[in-house]
C-alpha cells in the first residue's frame, strides 16, 4: 500500500522530503562517498479526498524540483 493511498484513507497530509543521500550512499553498495548531505522539508499536501495517484503526482514534482535545487548548489555551501 502507498504512502499516498494510506495518508487519503486516514484524512492526513502528506510531507514530501527530497534529500541527495543517494548521491554519497549508493543503493546496496557498501562503500561511502564523502559529501554534504542536504535535505528539504516540503509544504504539507492535504490528503483527505484525494487520489492517490494524483496525490504521488503532486508530491513527485516537488521532490523532482526539490532536487534540481539541491544538486544545483555548490557543495562548499552549506545551509
Amino acid at each position: 500500500m502507498s504512502g499516498a493511498l494510506l495518508a487519503s484513507q486516514a484524512g492526513v497530509k502528506l510531507v514530501p522530503v527530497a534529500h541527495n543521500a543517494g548521491d554519497f550512499w549508493p543503493r546496496r553498495g557498501l562503500l561511502k562517498k564523502p559529501g554534504l548531505i542536504r535535505v528539504r522539508i516540503g509544504p504539507p499536501v492535504e490528503a483527505t479526498g484525494r487520489e492517490p495517484r494524483e496525490l504521488n503526482a503532486e508530491v513527485q514534482r516537488w521532490i523532482e524540483s526539490a532536487m534540481e535545487e539541491i544538486r544545483s548548489r555548490p557543495e562548499s555551501v552549506v545551509s
